[in-house]
């Protein structure tokens, strides 16, 4: 009789145990590899300031509707709000995917999420979005200044000065821009 209730709280004690020990991997391996951020955005709901808080509604309408345009631009900028910049890239990336190149300041702003997710260095592809928004539109700022950094990382610096001077001539004096341009 003891032997019994022996071998029974001991296979208890064992199943406690394993069932502790999976819960606390899990939820370590959640809190180390999953996206626990997204959970939180959630649970705050639209009762809070942050832009951020948006991206998981977003994220249900781009999965209700895969081809709205709209939903896609604004979840790249609610990823960028939540300065979230691979993410941004991403969901810019579709909506440049389902409308065309013929949006400057998408492909601009597209650009500008690979350039901030790849830690500042402008990459191949966020040249190619720049050179795709100067094309529409010639004067836009964030293209022509990151174009410029494309080509002073290349070692081209009479380039870079150039494409810098005709955006330093274009940009108001009392902006941030015109003194970083100037410095």
């Amino acid at each position: 009789k003891y032997r019994f209730r022996g071998r029974k709280f001991f296979f208890t004690l064992l199943l406690a145990t394993i069932a502790l020990f999976v819960l606390g991997v899990g939820s370590v391996t959640y809190w180390m590899v999953g996206r626990p951020q997204l959970a939180q955005r959630e649970a705050r709901g639209l009762d809070t300031n942050e832009p951020s808080a948006l991206v998981p509604y977003l994220i249900k309408r781009v999965r209700q509707y895969p081809d709205d345009i709209r939903a896609w631009r604004y979840l790249g900028q609610a990823y960028m709000a939540a300065r979230d910049p691979r993410n941004a890239a991403k969901a810019l990336g579709r909506a440049i995917a389902l409308q065309g190149k013929g949006d400057a300041e998408l492909n601009a702003d597209y650009g500008e999420a690979l350039v901030i997710a790849n830690r500042g260095v402008v990459p191949p592809e966020a040249e190619e979005a720049f050179n795709s928004a100067l094309a529409v539109d010639p004067s836009n700022a964030p293209a022509r200044f990151y174009l410029g950094d494309a080509r002073r990382a290349k070692g081209d610096a009479a380039g870079a000065a150039q494409m810098w001077q005709s955006l330093l001539a274009d940009t108001p004096v009392t902006t941030p821009l015109y003194q970083m341009l100037v410095d």
